[in-house]
């Protein structure tokens, strides 16, 4: 009775994070254009993902804060808060997967910016890692968490997948240089779910 309580409360937030009004959509999708304009250069590609990975800092900073202010023994007001900064967070890693690939799309070679593209890669993992941190623990302390959080983790977990696999193709050996880069990270993405990652960087 009370696994099915719980079911139904992680439908309803992971609906309630995805399902967005038609206005909200649109906002956030000329946003999303607005960042993917014309990508003349490498710089100009790098210049995107580090505005990625300083938009999931502001929203780590901002989801701490909140979760500081909130009683977190209250699992369903935890999920509450946690589910739409983990959205805010999946929109900017698609942001920064539809960089990469218009950029390309339009020409641009990036074969020869491999440690760059490499280090951009890592700073957006670790942005995502810093900003949940506090989420991590959370789960470890109030098992009941986790089942809420599992749906928009999921899909954090795919979108993460889908950048590196995006990047991989188009930028051969860039995982392996990321793998390198990343400073023993395997644990924390595991205990938040985020395998996909895991499983591509071998970590």
């Amino acid at each position: 009775m009370l696994f099915n309580k719980f079911a139904i409360m992680a439908a309803g937030l992971a609906s309630s994070a995805l399902a967005l009004s038609p206005a909200t959509r649109m906002e956030r999708h000329q946003r999303s254009l607005a960042k993917r304009t014309d990508l003349p250069d490498v710089a100009s590609v790098s210049s995107v993902l580090a505005e990625v990975k300083t938009n999931i800092e502001a929203i780590g900073s901002d989801l701490a804060g909140k979760l500081a202010a909130a009683p977190t023994t209250a699992i369903t007001d935890v999920a509450s808060l946690v589910v739409p900064a983990v959205q805010a967070i999946i929109e900017e890693v698609q942001t920064a997967t539809s960089t990469v690939a218009s950029a390309t799309s339009s020409g641009l070679d990036l074969s020869n910016s491999l440690d760059k593209i490499a280090a951009d890669l890592v700073a957006i993992i670790n942005a995502v890692l810093a900003a949940l941190k506090p989420v991590e623990q959370l789960i470890s302390d109030l098992p009941l968490l986790g089942p809420l959080l599992m749906p928009v983790l999921g899909v954090l977990n795919m979108v993460l997948g889908l950048l590196l696999s995006k990047v991989s193709m188009l930028l051969p050996g860039v995982l392996d240089l990321v793998h390198k880069l990343l400073d023993n990270v395997g644990g924390l993405l595991s205990a938040l779910g985020l395998g996909n990652v895991v499983s591509l960087l071998g970590l």
